[in-house]
């Protein structure tokens, strides 16, 4: 019987022949032999409810496909009441049979019909999951959309939050065992969810509730993957157990294999090493949650007060978010996205929000080109950059300034792509450049106002490490010997690696020092074609014994420290890394990740703030600039007013502002406490 004509050894290979014909679109041929197989699973005596429903979902799944919704509800009916018979009310494999019948209505525009089907299903997976798993999130999300379609935005809310609160502890617990390329996975396959919560806030930007929603998904999960490794270093660092310092010893001589192979190198091998890696940040991941109580970001609910409350009283935090804008309320058989826009998401520090969309974010980013490209174009005049930032002011400033106080006088802007390769002090609005109306400094996401500050056992003296003479001297930089004399004079205390101690060993081998300047060359080297171009490899610093044939040296070193190798320091209770040197900003920018260079090294390595160059710098007015960022600095100035005095002082005899604008603050504006 079960190998005849009819037999249900039969069926079963209707079905995976079904399959296969469907993955080839020809879903009429699988059609029918799925229709088949059907009536060979009804004719059984006594038929099996599951083999049945398996058929009917599998039959229903390629009419949908092909767009035959109304021949399909029948059948995912008739499956739901199998399943129902077959298991109960409130088995998991019942809600997923009502997120199926839901599907389809939906599809079909009957949205109304497919809310009690998914509000049916909520309960049995989190009774089945329990409340903070994936699947949980995956159906409030899908409910609140629905609701949305439907123009019910105030029972969508709740919903949004609880999704969100899901997601965190998702994240959370993914951190406890995942490297840093898995979480950027996890956060990058919810995106979508991101961009949901942004649309909302900007459609309604009088709905105080989404505007929170859109602060708090921004925050919890913008640029989230770095501060997850960072943070399991730290800990690491911080053990004395020889097992512990192995397995930091085993990722560093990993890392830095991976990261002195050639970008020529067979892809096999920088492959192997990849995997190897990943498998090392796994093991320190899982010491490091071994060894610590994890690190809890605030309860998701409470981000936007706990931000709040570190916001100066005349501050203004401007989150600048892409996002891909959804029509949620338009009632089609799919979801309307538009092209990506900007949104500037504003929090103030009585904890009150606002959010505006910027429109379109193709045009502002050329706009933020040509701004970078005024100051970087061989033959430029200073008044193609106010023609630049004037253009960039009423594209992206304009629709932001009605929003924030009065009192306002400090603006700190966590960009997004490649607004954060853009110098935004440098919009003007037609009298005075940016800079003049605010103090601006930079953040990776308004939540690295939440970072706490990192202690040192033994943190050492402010350092400066400066590359006044080269092997290769067409390289010297005589205006940095003028830097190593100002700053012996500012800083007391100093520790000084200049002429030949200013070498890569040096640099890397430095434990949190106080304040760490570095004067020598910078670069950020253009892509080449055939090649890796690992941006963590394309951004350097160029020290005291750089090779000038450019090859590596018996001990492993040739005097570049790459991004790839300087995120390999300890910068934990570092207040400050200032870094006079070329395009030391610069790198490459990813929306929702941050700029990959050495930006981002020195930030991992655990630096609570970086000055750094966002374009070539003349000799001449960076020393000017030194001088007046550390006079401002010893004075007890906040860094950024330290960073804004001297741009003044270098814009008195440099008015272009190519000569006063390229250096910015990153990270935390604070006074720097000098003595450990």
């Amino acid at each position: 019987m079960a190998l005849g004509p009819n037999g249900p050894a039969v069926a079963d290979s209707l079905n995976s022949l079904a399959g296969v014909f469907s993955a080839m679109g020809q879903q009429g041929r699988a059609v029918s032999l799925l229709e088949r197989a059907l009536r060979i699973r009804e004719a059984a005596l006594p038929p099996n409810q599951t083999d049945v429903a398996q058929c009917l979902n599998n039959l229903a799944a390629v009419l949908c496909a092909m767009g035959q919704n109304a021949r399909a509800l029948p059948l995912l009916e008739r499956a739901l009441h199998n399943h129902e018979a077959e298991f109960g009310l409130t088995h998991p494999t019942v809600a997923l049979s009502l997120n199926n019948l839901a599907a389809v209505f939906q599809a079909m525009g009957q949205h109304e019909r497919a809310v009690p089907l998914l509000e049916r299903a909520l309960p049995i997976f989190e009774a089945t999951f329990g409340t903070n798993h994936p699947v949980v999130a995956e159906s409030l999300n899908g409910l609140a959309r629905i609701l949305l379609t439907l123009n019910q935005y105030e029972r969508a809310a709740p919903l949004f939050e609880r999704a969100l609160g899901v997601r965190a502890a998702s994240l959370q617990s993914l951190a406890q065992y995942q490297p840093e390329s898995g979480i950027s996975q996890f956060l990058h396959s919810l995106s979508f969810e991101a961009d949901i919560l942004v649309s909302l806030a900007a459609e309604r930007p009088t709905d105080e509730r989404f505007g929170a929603l859109a602060l708090q998904g921004t925050w919890l999960f913008k640029a989230r993957a770095p501060d997850e490794a960072s943070a399991v270093l730290t800990t690491l660092r911080q053990s004395s157990a020889p097992e512990d310092r192995a397995l930091l010893d085993e990722w560093t001589s990993t890392q830095q294999r991976l990261a002195h192979l050639s970008s020529t190198a067979p892809m096999d091998e920088r492959t192997r090493l990849r995997t190897s890696l990943d498998a090392v940040e796994e093991r320190l991941t899982r010491r490091s949650n071994a060894l610590r109580e994890r690190h809890q970001l605030a309860d998701v609910a409470s981000l936007l007060p706990a931000l709040a409350r570190r916001l100066a009283p005349d501050a203004a935090l401007v989150e600048l978010v892409a996002f891909r804008p959804l029509h949620a309320h338009v009632r089609t058989d799919a979801e309307h996205w538009d092209a990506p826009h900007y949104a500037a998401l504003i929090l103030r520090p009585d904890g009150s929000h606002a959010c505006v969309d910027l429109g379109e974010a193709v045009p502002i980013d050329d706009l933020a080109q040509d701004l970078r490209d005024s100051l970087t174009d061989v033959v430029r005049e200073p008044r193609d950059t106010q023609r630049a930032g004037e253009a960039l002011y009423q594209r992206l400033f304009a629709s932001i300034r009605p929003l924030l106080r009065p009192a306002t006088r400090r603006l700190l802007f966590a960009p997004d792509g490649p607004l954060n390769l853009t110098p935004l002090h440098l919009m003007h609005d037609g009298e005075a450049w940016l800079a003049d109306r605010y103090t601006v400094s930079y953040l990776t996401s308004g939540r690295d106002l939440l970072r706490e500050r990192s202690p040192t056992d033994q943190p050492t003296a402010p350092t400066l490490v400066a590359a006044t003479r080269y092997a290769d001297h067409r390289w010297n930089l005589p205006g940095v010997r003028s830097q190593v004399q100002i700053l012996r004079r500012l800083v007391p205390g100093l520790q000084v690696l200049d002429d030949t101690a200013a070498t890569e060993a040096r640099l890397r081998a430095l434990s949190a020092p106080r304040v760490l300047h570095i004067a020598a060359h910078g670069q950020f080297l253009r892509p080449r074609s055939g090649e890796a171009n690992d941006p963590m490899q394309r951004g350097r610093l160029v020290l005291a014994d750089a090779d000038p044939s450019l090859t590596r040296r018996a001990d492993g070193l040739d005097g570049l420290a790459t991004a790839a190798e300087l995120m390999n320091m300890n910068l934990r209770g570092t207040r400050l890394v200032v870094l006079s040197a070329c395009d030391t900003g610069r790198g490459d920018a990813a929306v929702g990740e941050g700029v990959f260079g050495l930006r981002r090294a020195l930030q991992f390595a655990g630096t609570e703030a970086l000055i750094t160059t966002l374009w070539t710098i003349d000799e001449r007015s960076g020393t000017e600039f030194t001088v007046g960022l550390y006079e401002g600095l010893r004075s007890g100035m906040r860094s950024a007013d330290a960073v804004a005095r001297a741009m003044r002082l270098v814009r008195e005899r440099h008015p272009d502002p190519f000569d006063w604008a390229p250096f910015i603050l990153v990270g935390r504006d604070d006074v720097i406490d000098w003595v450990p």
